[in-house]
């Protein structure tokens, strides 16, 4: 059974308790407490944030949501960098590095980067807009809005796949390595950019726990005897649910509540023996080639890396090379470890486990820079028989990776970390 998705059927009572918190990674129960703008409560087991106090109320976010909505198309739209290369001229944008690499044979490649550059930060701040503007503009009329609750279970699954972010990195590198072979002139989109990732990582920083609260505040009602107490992954809810229950749904989102994620260890391998066999091919196969008048050349994550390193930029190549081969092998690493630990319901070092998982959840979608690179290359050095740059399949296997990885990471159970009978539970 889903962990996002209960029957109508079978369903058991959630009564929610909107006076406690439990930690999403451990169990650990605590009084909710009243934070102030830029206090932060942390788990005093595990670690994990519990709650953050922001200092931006319903209409300053939606101020955010709306700046960074016309920063989106100015950068979407407009020229990133412009280039000259013996006398002919061309323009790289976004749309127009996909559109090359869907024409080059490398559909999944385009599709995956336009989702994650384009639709899904375009997804997160339309439906950001869409639940922050009825909070600002009619808050008491708000809190009775359904339609709304959609909008906040989808944000809680887009966001990990904005990345933005990444593509802005991604942006400087390949303006890195196109600087030596051609004339660049950098165009508005690539400020615009910078700007959109300032302004996403600002409304990011509010997350969504404040947003549930002031769409539809809770009333506490009695739990029953020998009540279990279960914490939404979506909004936030702590609900008292019978403990011989088994998947209970939010009674403020409807997310399903279950006491651990089902088959989260099976998952979790599924994903992680899909990523290893990937990451074979991602690194032996070219991931992009080049064809100019001097010839035609094929280049491997390890020969960018290399490349980069040998023009004098070894500040990029560290940084490539730290989100393309070390971060997804870590990767692998790090939650077959946690997989297996949680297998043995082993007792060994549960905080440094906890932390480690939250790196990992930190840390996963970085991969993605070297897919953005070469799209956007493919889009700046397109200058017909003199020089131009294709995706390999390479680039597809490496891209899988990434996704395989964080989907492996979303799989695994953090509470799985802290066996039920530890003694320090609750």
């Amino acid at each position: 059974m889903s962990d996002r998705a209960v029957p109508a059927r079978g369903r058991a009572c959630a009564q929610p308790q909107p006076s406690l918190v439990v930690c999403g990674e451990c169990d650990a129960v605590y009084q909710r407490p009243v934070l102030a703008s830029r206090d932060v409560a942390r788990c005093r087991r595990c670690g994990a944030v519990l709650g953050r106090g922001h200092f931006l109320r319903a209409d300053g976010q939606a101020a955010l949501a709306l700046a960074s909505l016309v920063t989106f198309f100015i950068a979407s739209l407009s020229p990133i960098v412009d280039l000259e290369l013996q006398g002919v001229r061309t323009t790289a944008t976004l749309w127009q590095a996909t559109r090359l690499t869907w024409e080059a044979g490398e559909p999944g490649v385009a599709l995956l980067s336009a989702a994650t550059a384009f639709v899904f930060p375009l997804a997160v701040i339309l439906l950001r807009l869409w639940v922050l503007m009825p909070l600002a503009l009619r808050p008491a009329a708000a809190v009775a809005m359904p339609r709304l609750v959609p909008a906040l279970r989808a944000l809680h699954v887009l966001m990990r796949w904005s990345m933005v972010e990444v593509f802005m990195l991604g942006v400087l590198i390949a303006v890195v390595r196109s600087a030596g072979a051609t004339s660049i002139v950098l165009g508005p989109g690539l400020f615009a950019y910078a700007v959109l990732t300032v302004l996403l990582t600002a409304l990011q920083a509010s997350g969504l726990h404040g947003l549930w609260q002031m769409l539809r505040p809770d009333h506490a009602a009695p739990a029953a005897p020998a009540a279990a107490l279960r914490h939404c992954a979506c909004c936030g809810l702590v609900s008292a649910v019978a403990a011989d229950a088994g998947a209970a749904a939010c009674p403020r989102c409807g997310y399903a509540l279950h006491a651990r994620k089902p088959d989260s260890l099976q998952r979790t391998w599924a994903w992680l023996a899909t990523a290893a066999l990937l990451y074979i091919p991602a690194n032996l196969l070219p991931v992009m080639s080049t064809q100019s008048v001097l010839g035609q050349g094929s280049h491997t994550l390890v020969g960018g890396i290399h490349e980069l390193w040998e023009a004098g930029s070894w500040e990029l190549a560290v940084i490539v090379f730290v989100a393309s081969i070390a971060v997804p092998l870590l990767k692998m690493g790090a939650l077959g470890l946690l997989a297996a630990c949680a297998h043995r319901r082993s007792r060994w070092r549960p905080v440094e486990r906890a932390r480690l998982y939250r790196l990992v959840e930190t840390v996963g979608h970085w991969s993605m820079l070297d897919v953005f690179v070469v799209v956007l290359l493919v889009g700046m050095v397109h200058f017909g028989i003199i020089a131009t740059v294709a995706p390999e399949v390479g680039l597809l296997a490496f891209g899988a990776v990434v996704v395989a990885t964080m989907l492996a990471a979303d799989a695994y159970d953090a509470r799985l970390t802290w066996p039920d009978d530890d003694p320090t539970a609750r």
